[in-house]
């Protein structure tokens, strides 16, 4: 296991924290945001005009990543 962040001798961390973060790396994390954002304002501001009826399939495809998570919605899925 490859563990990022703070070092997994920490004594505030339990070993469910050290796994939670060695799976989400924040570095990583924050990158994926940053490109769904971009992403998404590109959907809107370049597809609206050239594509219009694509706009709704991009946002679709970007929140079928997080179908795992409570709240995703079935009819969400592209």
């Amino acid at each position: 296991m490859v563990c990022t962040g703070p070092s997994h001798t920490d004594a505030r961390l339990g070993s469910a924290d050290v796994v939670h973060i060695a799976e989400h790396d924040p570095t990583r994390l924050f990158n994926e945001i940053t490109f769904k954002c971009k992403l998404h304002a590109w959907a809107l501001n370049s597809l609206r005009r050239e594509a219009p009826d694509q706009v709704e399939k991009v946002i679709r495809l970007i929140a079928e990543t997080y179908r795992h998570r409570p709240g995703y919605r079935e009819e969400w899925r592209a």
